[in-house]
């Protein structure tokens, strides 16, 4: 019987100080983190469609396509000022940029190319400030925002 006991207060001790399911969540994103700088604006950039955007706990990945020969060493970046709306819920931004590593005198492809990218935003959206209404700026002449909820 007192064996029974030790076994069930070791059990409840390991239950106790596991990671929980947010924590897990969170450390399951392995994509890059979004750049915080106090100015983004003249950050140049490749024109884009943005074909999907979903977030998973704080993980967003961005699915995008575009004129050209071959996604292979597109790179993006997700930049962000840092500032939050003290509105209920908070709201924040941050601008999608594409290089497409072609220089526009050497592109003449017309095949429609496309890649995914994933962020992780766990290090910018804290406990505090969620949740938050997260908008996306990016796409064909930056002129298309989506808007995510992330709690």
């Amino acid at each position: 019987m007192k064996n029974l006991l030790h076994w069930l207060l070791l059990a409840v001790a390991v239950l106790l100080t596991g990671c929980d399911d947010d924590d897990a969540l969170r450390l399951a994103c392995d994509g890059q983190e979004i750049k915080i700088t106090d100015i983004y604006d003249g950050v140049p950039g490749d024109p884009f469609t943005v074909e999907a955007l979903e977030v998973t706990d704080r993980c967003l990945t961005v699915r995008v396509s575009q004129q050209g020969c071959s996604a292979e060493n597109w790179t993006m970046d997700l930049i962000t000022t840092g500032e939050f709306a003290g509105t209920s819920p908070t709201s924040t931004h941050a601008t999608l940029y594409l290089d497409d590593q072609v220089e526009d005198a050497e592109s003449n492809c017309t095949v429609q190319s496309s890649a995914s990218f994933t962020f992780n935003l766990s290090p910018y959206l804290q406990d505090e400030v969620l949740p938050t209404r997260f908008t996306v700026h990016g796409g064909a002449s930056y002129a298309v925002d989506s808007v995510l909820v992330i709690e």
